[in-house]
């Protein structure tokens, strides 16, 4: 078990995972399976021209006001404006050749863009409301809005958008996966179960079931729909791509159990035609079952940042987590997971003003997340701002989680000694360790 190999706080934050859904943009490696689109299996950022042609296939064979809307909206994500179809692909390919080139620096600096009210954030929301006044009907724009609110930390709007989307498409797969991690990600699982048991699908849909299994143990429940999960994976109506996140949300509930071989066979058929969330759940998973065999071609995938952080924290490579744990960031800018690992590298490579500006990022969308808090106090505290570094400790004792945490006592007798209070030091780090 990882817990009992990691003793760092660090290695505490990486026992627990589950294969709940990536709240990606629409342009996802799952969504175009999510869509229903028959004639195509999946979708790698490498091959997104190919999709962007197979849209514009559609469209001109029979251009009904659905299709002429999935190929506006898909362009409109990607970042671009209205455009000849011709002009599509080029632009596709740029955008991505821009992102390939960025480098760790390069993304924290442009996440953190305070020049607006929300940085990034406020001007992909403004850009959205924009286009919302010209295309109201379109789910996925409103799906994005709420994804941008939650990086903002805006929760409120952020499920108002959401409500939306799920009104324009009831029957969207993905967008009852995104609105599940949304509400996931404010603490609600409950409605985030409820969104997906009212889906009509929900006991014939891979990807509707490995949502349930996964959301349901993130809450220490057994979902009541496991069995349908294994009878759904045992027919031969799905392709593997489709049913790999079912295999791993299985799998995953069978480690847990302490069921090893039965685990094993279901990563095994998880990960014959994986995604980037089966890749990392994977690598998770050998932390607890080090004979879960990852295959080599598997970490050739693209967007496996995840994956290659929890690879190279098991590793000690801290430069390798640092910059993969910030991609993910990137890819996942309302969660602190991907922000933890990436400021808690930041401490062994000595650049604690960057761990401090990782956090704040993080925070804008977790503000009263204990971990990040500590890891901000920590690299304050390391910076000389101790007055700050003992705000973010109080914000962090008074968070339910916070208080029940030995690694907060412990930062909190680092700054006691750091001010020269010996006895309050002492007492802190005498009650971590007990």
């Amino acid at each position: 078990m990882a817990s009992k190999k990691d003793h760092t706080w660090v290695g505490n934050l990486i026992t627990d995972r589950h294969i709940v859904p990536r709240w990606h943009p629409p342009l996802d490696l799952s969504h175009l399976n999510e869509r229903g689109f028959s004639n195509e299996k999946r979708v790698w950022p490498h091959r997104v021209n190919r999709w962007v042609a197979l849209l514009e296939l559609e469209a001109q064979k029979e251009p009904t006001k659905e299709k002429l809307q999935s190929l506006n909206e898909t362009v409109f994500v990607l970042g671009g404006k209205k455009q000849n179809p011709q002009e599509i692909p080029t632009a596709v390919k740029n955008r991505n050749q821009t992102q390939a080139n960025k480098d760790r620096a390069s993304i924290v600096d442009e996440l953190n863009d305070s020049g607006e009210k929300y940085g990034l954030a406020g001007r992909e929301i403004a850009n959205l409301r924009i286009a919302l006044k010209t295309y109201p009907n379109q789910p996925n724009y409103w799906s994005e809005l709420s994804r941008y609110y939650t990086i903002a930390g805006n929760d409120e709007k952020a499920a108002r958008a959401m409500q939306c989307a799920l009104h324009l498409a009831p029957q969207s797969i993905y967008i009852r996966r995104t609105a599940s991690r949304m509400y996931l990600h404010q603490h609600d699982p409950k409605r985030a179960l409820r969104i997906l048991r009212s889906h009509s699908g929900i006991k014939v849909k891979p990807n509707l079931l490995a949502a349930d299994i996964a959301i349901s143990s993130s809450i220490g429940r057994a979902s009541p729909l496991i069995s349908t999960g294994v009878n759904v994976l045992q027919t031969a109506n799905f392709s593997r791509n489709q049913t790999s996140e079912l295999a791993a949300a299985l799998g995953s509930v069978e480690l847990e159990h302490g069921k090893y071989k039965k685990s094993r066979a279901y990563f095994k058929k998880a990960l014959l035609a994986p995604n980037e969330n089966v890749v990392a759940q994977a690598q998770w998973a050998k932390l607890n079952d080090e004979m879960i065999v990852i295959p080599e071609n598997a970490w050739s995938l693209p967007n496996i940042h995840e994956a290659r952080t929890l690879k190279a924290r098991v590793e000690q490579d801290w430069e390798t987590v640092m910059d993969t744990s910030l991609y993910w960031l990137e890819d996942e800018l309302f969660s602190s997971r991907p922000a933890s690992l990436a400021s808690f590298a930041c401490f062994n490579k000595g650049q604690s003003g960057k761990a401090v500006q990782i956090s704040s990022l993080a925070l804008k969308s977790a503000s009263s997340n204990h971990a990040l808090l500590n890891n901000r106090s920590v690299a304050r505290s390391y910076l000389g701002e101790t007055n700050g570094a003992f705000a973010d400790i109080a914000r962090a004792l008074d968070t339910e989680e916070g208080r029940s945490s030995p690694y907060l006592l412990a930062t909190l007798g680092l700054l006691a000694y750091r001010t020269n209070d010996l006895s309050l030091g002492e007492l802190c780090y005498g009650s971590a360790i007990n």
